[in-house]
């Protein structure tokens, strides 16, 4: 019998996340590299920040998935399903002050899409917008952590930690 702690869990979805950041950073580093000419970035320690933040919500997230799926393991196949949602929504395909009202009053639910929404803004000198919205960020974060560490606390004697 295999015992799960949850500093394990912490520490898988740390790995996982950094391991995604980093691909992300070199590949869009590549391409700006390759396909930009005379380019500079607007606010670098903002970049930075996004990218951080987005690490942090993969984590959160993650620890969400993670201890939901000790409980019941379809919740860890439903994390699988949810990541890509996220990516799709996120914002990177499309500017959010660019689709229909309708639209974008559903994505401001999904976190990732203001980070990706700050993110531009820091990167490009001339993007400007109003829908990047990091308290709600930050809410979603402490709310997901919050949620797995009660969970864990209350659902400790069913699951081997």
């Amino acid at each position: 019998l295999s015992v799960v702690r949850l500093i394990d869990i912490f520490v898988a979805r740390s790995i996982v996340e950094l391991l995604n950041s980093v691909i992300i950073v070199l590949i869009s580093g590549l391409l700006i590299i390759l396909y930009a000419s005379d380019y500079h970035i607007r606010n670098m320690s903002g970049v930075v920040f996004s990218v951080l933040l987005s690490y942090i919500l993969g984590i959160s997230t993650g620890f969400i998935f993670g201890v939901g799926g000790l409980m019941v393991p379809i919740v860890s196949i439903v994390g699988f399903v949810v990541i890509p949602v996220y990516w799709v929504t996120s914002g990177i395909l499309f500017i959010p002050d660019a689709i229909p009202a309708e639209f974008r009053s559903a994505l401001y639910f999904f976190p990732l899409s203001h980070i990706v929404d700050f993110c531009r803004m820091e990167f490009y000198t001339n993007y400007m917008t109003d829908f990047a919205d990091l308290t709600y960020v930050y809410m979603i974060v402490a709310l997901n952590i919050l949620l797995a560490l009660i969970t864990l606390r209350f659902m400790r004697n069913n699951i081997s930690l």
